[in-house]
């Protein structure tokens, strides 16, 4: 009987410590990746807002090409037919 306890506390203790350290590895994977996207979006933005200066009112806009904030490569022509 003293035994079974002892087997289902370790258990018990067992999973407790999974799950911390598996919290813990997805928040770290999750800034990881968001730290590369800053990254990523810290470069593109100027090229993207300096082609944007260039854009008037009645102009056809040209078909920008960025990363998402999933990071999913994406055309603007894209979400322009989306939203219509």
């Amino acid at each position: 009987m003293k035994r079974k306890v002892i087997i289902a506390v370790s258990l018990i203790l067992v999973i407790a410590v999974a799950y911390i350290f598996g919290v813990e590895a997805g928040q770290f994977i999750k800034s990881s990746k968001e730290s590369g996207y800053k990254s990523l979006r810290a470069k593109e933005t100027p090229i993207i807002l300096k082609k944007m200066n260039s854009v008037n009112i009645g102009d056809k806009l040209p078909n920008y090409y960025f990363y998402d904030i999933d990071g999913n490569f994406v055309e603007l022509k894209q979400i322009i037919q989306s939203r219509q």
